[in-house]
């Protein structure tokens, strides 16, 4: 239970915090006790007002022993203001007053016994093999977490060293009753240079995670294996061959073969890779158009037809030459490495769909992916690819400087994202523009300024809702006049100065920007404009005292013309807003209210418009790297001179605290408070505009055991 017993803080500034539990060996609450959890609070608190709370916690396994339970109000010192922190804690009393002890018995613990049940005695380097092993719990607890890791190694003793070689690592999610077990097995390669007797060693619970007490020795399960070095072969590949032209986005066939050219077989497993490159000679950054598993036993001087077929991606306009290489993954032990790679005797001609400006194109989107196919030695396999559309728009030199819009209209209820890069063709990953809204209906990006030359267009379709496999869209494009698009915020408050970014095209870096009254001839011109690009600016209006009312917004280049946006701008009574981020408002020092850094029980000001949030994990194993994060943003309707905090850890009960920095590197420099700025990414220098928020990522490390106390001040 706890209660206010001092004044009520108004629901703006105080409405989160967290109660913390621990259980202590000593009725002194410190860093060195056990932290159980904690309860979320986000009600306000008023005065003589109090709350009550049944929470259940469970405790890790294996602590036994007579504790005292301590209860701390406001652990993490979200209530900066706060009278008396000395009172925020209590310890469970019995009915005189007096703190007691409660007593913690261990669960019967768990007994996880592996058994490894089917496995080859002898194997060949370079060669998959499949083990298959059994756990079960033979102890009377069932296991606690219900998830752990199995993890296998090729030893030469009986012992998990650094020398030993990790083969494969499997989860298990589950929670394992007494008596009960369960099957797992793990496809793992056998190292190429492996030659001789091994042991496979196989160890459930790798980072014991699941506490059974003293059972951990049956933990492990070990088998023999011969490992044998088969006489080398000798790869090469020859017959490649495809279409004279082809084109990206649709389905392509590649044919080759591969020869055995030494004077003993090959055979097992491996992969082969297949590559659109500009020149000849294969190189790390040729396009990788698809890969195959296969199987092989090819007699010396004989030859297996291979082929793959499927969708070609990322391939831009112009001739290619198509490079295959042989054994990718060095599988077969070979006496020539070198000449595992070959090229088509001539180039292919990749082409595109052409895009034309102004000119409305009708298309069909395949939902999601495609079935890929391939054969080898006679056998055919199957597999799902994603399915992009890919179009080129070829810009003159005559255009160059211009504004480009591309606008993608779909059907129905899919979402799809759309692509855009200069001179190479996009992916999902890599690009040079993607819309403001990915994931939606309707796309649509601007190019700020345009080059002569390419432009590659990539879209795809995520079918979500719709029962057809199918959908229609169309694609255009055009050249934008000047024009204004967008003014955010739209809204703003007649008690100070009020920043808008302002998007459209063609604009210029000594522009003016103008609000238009309605209602009269007012014209109220901005004091200041930062230019950011041909399609964004901020533009800055000192709106104290100035009339209520609805504005159009204008912006006038030096040659006197103009855009203009009708009623695109809103002035309404400056307040300190009424968003939630989901944390507090500014906190930790004195001041003006009107001034940055306010306290924040004083009235309400510039700086009572800022809220920000800290979020991190309330828990780490000692020795981790620990990311937090700040969420922040300007509640009100007029611009924050720019915001600044300091961000400190301290240990319960102790002055010292951990490192904190903006990347994991800058720990190393043991700072234990770290200077933020609160500004908008990519917004303008000095404010923190209305409207405005966003989040700043930091980094600490668990140094040591105990409670940390995260303050901004």
């Amino acid at each position: 239970k706890v209660k206010n017993i001092g004044s009520k803080a108004n629901y703006f500034y105080y409405n989160a915090w967290n109660d913390g539990f621990y259980l202590s060996t000593d009725s002194i609450l410190s860093s060195t006790d056990y932290f159980i959890g904690n309860t979320y609070i986000n009600t306000p608190l008023n005065t003589d007002s109090s709350y009550s709370f049944l929470r259940q916690f469970t405790i890790t396994n294996g602590l036994v022993g007579n504790f005292y339970l301590i209860g701390f109000s406001d652990v993490q010192h979200h209530i900066t203001a706060e009278n008396d922190r000395t009172n925020n804690y209590n310890l469970m009393r019995d009915g005189s007053g007096t703190p007691k002890t409660i007593y913690i018995a261990s669960l019967p613990p768990p007994d996880l016994e592996i058994t490894i049940y089917s496995v080859p005695f002898q194997g060949q380097a370079g060669q998959p093999i499949t083990l298959k092993y059994s756990i079960k719990n033979i102890g009377t607890g069932v296991t606690i977490p219900g998830s752990w890791f199995d993890k296998i190694f090729l030893s030469s003793d009986f012992t998990i060293d650094n020398g030993d070689i990790v083969l494969a690592s499997n989860s298990s999610v589950k929670s394992l009753l007494p008596d009960s077990s369960y099957e797992d097995s793990a496809l793992i390669t056998l190292p190429i240079t492996a030659s001789g007797n091994y042991i496979l060693i196989v160890k459930t619970d790798y980072n014991e995670s699941i506490f059974e007490g003293t059972n951990e020795a049956n933990n492990f399960a070990y088998s023999f294996i011969t490992i044998s070095q088969p006489p080398p072969s000798d790869l090469i590949v020859e017959n490649i061959t495809t279409l004279d032209t082809v084109f990206t986005g649709q389905l392509v066939t590649v044919n080759w073969s591969v020869l055995n050219n030494g004077i003993y077989p090959a055979t097992g497993l491996t992969t082969e890779a297949i590559y659109f490159s500009n020149d000849a000679t294969w190189s790390v950054d040729d396009i990788l158009f698809g890969t195959i598993n296969s199987t092989i036993n090819i007699t010396p001087g004989s030859l297996e037809n291979h082929s793959l077929t499927a969708n070609l991606k990322t391939v831009p306009l112009g001739r290619h030459f198509v490079i295959v290489r042989a054994d990718l993954l060095n599988n077969i032990i070979e006496s020539d490495e070198t000449n595992n790679n070959a090229v088509a005797n001539k180039p292919v001609f990749v082409n595109m769909k052409e895009l034309l400006l102004d000119s409305l194109t009708a298309d069909i989107l395949t939902s999601d992916t495609v079935i890929v196919s391939g054969t080898y030695n006679n056998y055919s396999y199957t597999y799902e690819d994603r399915i992009f559309t890919y179009y080129r728009l070829a810009i003159p030199d005559s255009l160059a400087g211009q504004s480009l819009r591309i606008k993608l209209t779909g059907t129905g209820y899919n979402h799809n994202s759309l692509y855009v890069s200069f001179n190479k063709v996009p992916t999902g990953n890599i690009y040079d523009y993607i819309s403001d809204n990915p994931d939606s209906l309707h796309q649509e990006i601007i190019v700020p300024s345009i080059d002569s030359g390419n432009y590659y267009i990539a879209f795809h379709v995520k079918n979500k809702y719709s029962s057809s496999i199918y959908e229609s869209v169309s694609l255009y494009a055009d050249i934008i006049p000047f024009e204004i698009r967008i003014v955010d915020a739209n809204k703003g408050g007649n008690t100070g100065n009020v920043t808008v970014k302002i998007t459209g095209s063609q604009f210029t870096s000594n522009m003016q920007a103008h609000l238009l009254s309605n209602n009269s001839t007012l014209d109220i011109q901005a004091i200041q404009i930062s230019y950011v690009n041909k399609t964004t600016l901020y533009a800055t209006f000192n709106l104290n005292q100035q009339p209520l009312g609805v504005y159009d917004v204008m912006l006038k280049k030096t040659d006197n013309t103009t855009a203009l946006l009708n009623n695109a701008f809103e002035i309404e009574t400056g307040n300190t807003g009424t968003f939630y981020i989901g944390g507090i408002s500014n906190s930790g020092m004195s001041g003006s209210s009107n001034t940055p850094g306010c306290d924040p029980g004083l009235a309400a000001g510039i700086n009572s418009s800022l809220q920000f949030q800290v979020n991190c994990p309330t828990t780490a194993r000692i020795g981790r790297v620990v990311p937090m994060t700040i969420l922040f943003g300007n509640a009100g309707n007029v611009d924050i001179p720019l915001p600044t905090r300091i961000l400190s850890g301290t240990f319960l009960n102790d002055a010292t605290g951990p490192p904190v920095g903006f990347n994991v590197s800058d720990l190393s420099q043991n700072n234990q408070s770290i200077y933020i700025e609160f500004r908008e990414p990519g917004g303008p220098p000095n404010v923190l505009r209305a409207g405005a928020n966003s989040g700043i990522t930091l980094y600490t490390k668990t140094v040591r055991r105990g409670r940390v106390n995260f303050k901004l001040k």
